[in-house]
């Protein structure tokens, strides 16, 4: 699974179980799979209490890990409070990116109003809500975890926090109002045109 290192890894010695056991398996897979979504179900909790009980940050709602493709623990989205002070909104990218070794490369906070599942919403809020001069830090020396290890830097990582969350208040996003958009979707329906699947702004 990965090269034997100091941390996570150990050594069997005996294997025992019932004479009429039932096995149970995982398959582990690129991510999305069967086994990212076990652990992702069990790990952002484990993040969210770090966060809240462990480091005493008020304000952390949720943390959320990006699923496909990046192997679940490298890209996390800390989802803080509108109110949140920015001293605290860095103690949790710090947090978060520090529980555990292989986890946190990419730390995002953003604000409840961006869906940390949606990847463009994530762009979004970093295009828009996050001036890079100001709002991002890099944590260096950081060991790469699992995967594998590139020979420049000796082998060692970093990693890149950044604030989207949004500094100011600004007018809502201009959308159409709901009589609008329900005339456009039946519209859409009359034309037979693709399905499409309605997306939170």
């Amino acid at each position: 699974m990965n090269l034997q290192e100091y941390n996570a890894y150990m050594e069997i010695t005996a294997i025992t179980r019932r004479k009429d056991a039932i096995l149970t398996s995982i398959i582990s897979q690129v991510t999305p799979s069967e086994s990212s979504l076990i652990k992702r179900v069990a790990l952002e909790p484990v993040f969210l209490n770090h966060l809240k009980r462990q480091m005493g940050i008020k304000g952390v709602v949720k943390v959320s890990m990006h699923e496909p493709l990046t192997n679940l623990r490298k890209v996390l989205v800390v989802v803080v409070e509108r109110t949140m002070p920015s001293t605290e909104v860095w103690r949790a990218l710090y947090g978060a990116a520090a529980l555990l070794r292989s986890g946190g490369k990419l730390v995002i906070a953003v604000n409840e109003d961006i869906d940390p599942d949606n990847a463009d919403a994530l762009l979004w809020a970093m295009s828009y809500r996050a001036n890079f001069a100001l709002d991002l830090q890099i944590l260096n020396n950081r060991d790469p975890g699992h995967g594998p290890r590139s020979p420049r830097n000796h082998g060692v990582d970093a990693s890149l926090l950044i604030d989207a969350t949004l500094k100011d208040d600004f007018p809502p996003i201009a959308l159409p109002n709901k009589e609008i958009k329900e005339k456009a979707k039946a519209i859409w329906e009359e034309l037979k045109l693709p399905t499409r699947k309605p997306e939170a702004p």
